[in-house]
């Protein structure tokens, strides 16, 4: 416990900031009645408050002018700060404490600053370069609208910040979708060529990768299926024929391509006769979820491969066979694309282990509400065996 202070203490305390006691002291929350030292005046100041600011100097209005003094500055002083830091100010000097506009020296940005925060920066935290934009690598209003053209996106309300989603109307269809600077700038890092809407953007991703019927029967053969369908898109499952068992099955071009073939007689991938379980997992920097299935027990688990890959596990369903597994997936998927109206979030790039076209955007729906479906879909699953 610390020793009380004496009146004489005291006073020597009040002294040091130019005040002088005109009542007995009793602690450091009271309120005494001081003198200041510079203009006679009478100030009331408690022991707290002159060790907590203790550089102000005597009565209030003292202690004000004193500080005016010390931050005061002359123009070609406030001049040379600014430049250098790279800053050619533009109009009148205020005084130190009034921000100045300026024009950045290297990228013509206008940014507005008081001389004094400026040195100050400098002084404290080592600041050299005093354009924001040039100092955050921040992007200027006609870059982003550049960027947003580039994505095929007109903005429809005014930027906030990157994590903030704003509102775009689609320049292809027209829709209005909605999503952050921080995204498309992350789609751009990535390479990802994705243009307007997510819709437009799959069918045009689509585009690039279309197929012809021959070709996908050729693609069919090569894993030892027998197309019977007629082929629509690399998504569709389409029906054919296992060329080693004979059963008909249903198989998509994606899987195909992806090394996937007969489900009942596949001795990789993922098995239908086994335990299998339904997960539901989020990537935070994606902001995505992703529902996906897979075998119990086994080593190439699709499970543990998107846990390597960031992805974190919400919860599981287990089931006992494979094929129960994937039937659940697949009704839960058509809820969430037809009912829910959420279409695919991320891109195959995005996800070079496969799985991408299970993913939903994690800002349009909560996990709670996932969870929700899945458990209806389970249910209802159950009640038709």
């Amino acid at each position: 416990m610390r020793e009380r202070l004496s009146n004489k203490q005291v006073d020597m305390i009040l002294k040091k900031v130019k005040l002088e006691s005109l009542q007995p002291y009793k602690n450091s929350k009271q309120k005494l009645k001081c003198r200041c030292l510079i203009c006679g005046q009478i100030a009331f100041r408690s022991l707290n408050s002159i060790n907590s600011t203790g550089t102000e100097i005597g009565c209030q209005k003292c202690s004000q002018k004193k500080k005016n003094e010390s931050s005061s500055m002359s123009e070609s002083d406030a001049r040379k700060i600014f430049e250098t830091l790279g800053l050619s100010p533009i109009g009148q000097f205020l005084g130190s404490q009034k921000k100045w506009q300026s024009t950045c020296i290297k990228c013509g940005s206008t940014n507005s600053f008081s001389p004094s925060y400026l040195r100050n920066a400098s002084k404290r935290y080592g600041l050299k370069i005093g354009c924001t934009y040039c100092r955050n690598n921040r992007m200027r209003l006609g870059e982003m609208d550049k960027l947003f053209t580039k994505f095929g996106l007109i903005p429809l309300e005014s930027y906030k910040k990157n994590s903030i989603a704003m509102k775009f109307k689609c320049i292809k269809c027209g829709f209005i979708t909605k999503q952050s600077l921080g995204n498309i700038q992350k789609k751009q890092r990535l390479g990802a060529l994705s243009y307007g809407c997510p819709e437009c953007s799959f069918k045009e991703m689509g585009s690039r990768y279309a197929v012809t019927q021959s070709d996908a029967k050729n693609r069919f053969l090569k894993v030892g299926l027998e197309l019977i369908g007629e082929y629509s898109n690399a998504r569709n499952y389409l029906d054919c024929r296992c060329m080693k068992c004979g059963v008909i099955t249903k198989q998509s071009l994606n899987g195909v391509n992806n090394g996937k073939t007969c489900k009942f007689c596949s001795e990789k991938g993922f098995a239908m006769s086994t335990p299998s379980h339904l997960y539901l997992m989020r990537h935070n920097e994606f902001e995505s979820f992703k529902v996906g299935i897979g075998n119990i027990g086994r080593k190439n688990d699709r499970l543990r491969i998107h846990i390597k890959q960031g992805w974190n596990l919400l919860q599981k369903w287990n089931f006992e066979t494979g094929k129960e597994a994937q039937e659940v997936e697949i009704l839960v998927l058509k809820y969430i694309r037809n009912k829910k109206k959420l279409s695919i979030h991320l891109l195959q790039e995005q996800m070079p282990q496969g799985g991408w076209s299970e993913t939903v955007n994690s800002e349009s729906i909560t996990k709670t509400e996932l969870e929700k479906i899945i458990n209806r879909v389970i249910k209802g699953y159950n009640a038709n065996l």
